[in-house]
Order: C-alpha cells, then structure tokens, then sequence
C-alpha cells in the first residue's frame, strides 16, 4: 500500500507499484499499521483509490479496526461496474464501517465530499 498526505488532514491510500496479489488479513494488518505510523494519532479522511485485486473477506473485516482515527472513507472506483459493487457492499454494511463511507466514480468528487462534510474547518456532526 502507498500512503501519503495530500493535505493537512487527508491521506490518500492507493495500491503499491507492482502489487497485483490477494490482500490477506496479514497484508491488510501490515497496512493498518503503517497508516497508524504515518497518522500518529491525528485524526484524518481517507482517499482510497480502490485496487484492482481481490480483497479477502478477512481483509476487509481486518479493515473495519474502529482504533484507526479516520474522519471519514471515500472511495474512488476505477470502473463503473466496481463502483456499483462497492456502493452495494457500503449500503449493505456501512454501519459497520470505521467510519462514515462513500463511493465515487471520480477523485474530484470525493475530495469535494471530503471538504465539505468532515474537515476541521466545517462542522459536520461526527461520526457515531
């Protein structure tokens, strides 16, 4: 996974150059603690631009972990068809997210969605 701040408080998560395998509970572990070492403690919005390799079920309940500080989830499909997928996933087990999440087709948008809603400088309600 590569991790980096594209503003204050948001960090953008995409898929490491090369990697095209499965992503176990283990790799998903490995992520989460190198965005909890990149974040030390501050709470921020995630930008994820969705892989196109599988995720485990594992993984994805590895990625639920409520310890991570997040303000929000916004993905960005790399195609209509994981863009549906991945809306019909949210609206099915969102609650269960770590934090409020959105789906998007286009980056824009979900920075749009990121500013206007959950950073420090707006006062959207927090997540419960």
């Amino acid at each position: 996974m590569a991790l980096r701040y594209i503003e204050d408080e948001i960090v953008e998560v995409s898929v490491a150059p090369g990697w095209n395998e499965m992503e176990t509970s283990d790799v998903a572990n490995e992520n989460i603690t190198a965005f909890i070492e990149l974040v030390q403690g501050q709470k921020v919005a995630v930008l994820v631009k969705m892989p196109n390799h599988h995720l485990l079920p594992e993984a994805r309940q590895a990625y639920r972990d409520r310890s991570v500080p997040m303000h929000c989830i916004a993905l960005v499909a790399p195609s209509s068809l994981k863009k549906l997928i991945a809306s019909l996933l949210v609206s099915t087990f969102g609650k269960r997210a770590p934090a409020p999440t959105k789906v998007f087709k286009a980056r824009q948008e979900a920075l749009e969605w990121i500013n206007n809603n959950f950073l420090s400088n707006n006062t959207a309600p927090a997540f419960e």
